[in-house]
Formats: C-alpha cells, structure tokens, sequence
C-alpha cells in the first residue's frame, strides 16, 4: 500500500485525549485540526507551522533532580503533621500519622513514601498538605508544569509574557496621556493624530486575526495561547506601538513577524 503523501498539509496539530499524552497529527488548516479534535473528542492544545513560531523542541528534563534534602524532609514531616491533627480532632480520619501520610504521598506523586520522593516533589507536597488546612500555597510546581511538546512553553512562561503585554500597554498609554518629555510629546502628538493610544480592543482585534483558530473573547483568554505565540504577540505590539508613536522606520518595523 502507498503510504499518504503529506506534503500539501502545511500544519501540524498537538491533540491528547483524555489521561492520554498529547500526539500530533498533519493537517491543513486550524479550522480543520479542530474540527478533528471535536470529531474524536480530543482536547485541541495548538496549530502550528513546522519550522515557524511554535515548531520548538521540547525543553529537556531539568538535571540535578534528586532525591529531598533533609531540611525538605523535615518540613514536609511538619507540615504533614499539622493537617494530619486538624483533620484528626475533626474526626475526618482515624487512620494514623505514618499511614495517613504515606496514602498522602503516593496519591500525590505515586511514589512510596517521601524517600522515595525526588526535590520537583517538594512544592506539590508542601501546597497540598497545606492546602489541606486552608492555607495560602505557592502553587509553583504547576506554573512550572509544560502546556504542550513546545520548549519554554510553560504556564509561568504564558503568564510573564501576558504581564508584559498588559504593562506595554500601560507605558504606552501613560506616555500618550502624561507624556513628560519633548520626545514623549512628539509620541503623543503623532498617535493623537492617528487615532490616540493602541489600547485592549485593538490588542485582541490583533491576537484574534493571528490565531483564527482560538477563541479569544478578552485579555483573560489570551492565557489559552502557546508562549511562542505570545511573544509573537508582544512583538507584534511593539511594532504597532512604535508605527503610532512615529518612532523608528517602517521599512524595519515589521521584520520576523
């Protein structure tokens, strides 16, 4: 049997289906991966163009992940042994300490008891047993955690990204509004005529035209995008920034997008 020929299908879609590692499959455009995704009940994470934007390696596995160091130990002891007395005089649980924690530990990282545990253990352990007492937690071991098989692409990555977009907007619309400066003067002169600062509405006009296939209905939604293409976005931002402002040349503005 000939083998299909996937020359003409331009992009490559990232899927998973439910508990299932994520796989990727050739298709011809995003409209089409989600329908395909729909069609299979496959969760849809990405499209993207191979050799462009998204088409990243995976970052590899970070090295010097060993086992938890004593001081990591005690505290997890502790901390475990707090929420086991609350929920104890509580009477939410009769088992004891040592059991307790050990069915703790093995629902949290499947591993059999805490030396058995490694150090990117150590902050889910330590949110969950102090989540189990209501109190603030960290939440890092999940922000560090790879949205998808493209490198950086992490949920902390996503969200340093959006927090530069939102405060480039800020400053741009501060050096319209307040400019201080003869040279923030001439910004604001130059983007008044154009219409006054670039604000969300354009923003999202923008991320929507360059990602028909997401659903982006405000800024909040922008979190669904891969880190490659938000900085694509930021990027993108900058340019039109500096095009209303009247600064740089436009023959240079729009190189790499």
């Amino acid at each position: 049997m000939t083998p299909p020929n996937f020359d003409h299908f331009q992009y490559r879609c990232e899927a998973r289906a439910a508990g299932q590692p994520s796989h990727e499959f050739p298709v011809v455009s995003g409209d089409a991966a989600r329908a395909l995704c729909d069609l299979h009940g496959w969760e849809y994470i990405r499209t993207y163009e191979p050799g462009k934007d998204s088409d990243r390696p995976a970052a590899k596995p970070a090295k010097g992940d060993g086992p938890l160091s004593k001081k990591q130990l005690t505290c997890l002891v502790t901390e475990a042994n707090k929420s086991w007395k609350m929920l104890s005089n509580m009477g939410l649980i009769a088992a004891t300490f040592d059991d307790w924690r050990h069915d703790q530990v093995y629902a949290q990282t499947r591993r059999e008891g805490l030396s058995k545990c490694q150090s990117s253990n150590y902050l889910k352990l330590l949110d969950h047993f102090r989540g189990l007492r209501g109190e603030k937690t960290h939440g890092a071991w999940s922000g560090s955690r790879r949205q998808s098989r493209e490198g950086g692409d992490t949920a902390d990555r996503r969200e340093q990204v959006i927090h530069v977009i939102a405060a480039t907007l800020g400053f741009h619309a501060a050096k319209i509004d307040r400019p201080g400066t003869d040279a923030d003067q001439a910004c604001a002169s130059h983007a008044i005529a154009k219409g006054g600062a670039i604000g969300e509405d354009y923003l999202m006009a923008i991320a929507r035209a360059k990602n028909p296939g997401t659903t982006l209905h405000d800024v909040g939604c922008l979190i669904k995008l891969p880190a490659s293409r938000l900085e694509h976005l930021l990027s993108t931002l900058r340019n039109r920034i500096a095009s209303r402002e009247g600064r740089g040349q436009s023959s240079n503005r729009n190189k790499g997008q």
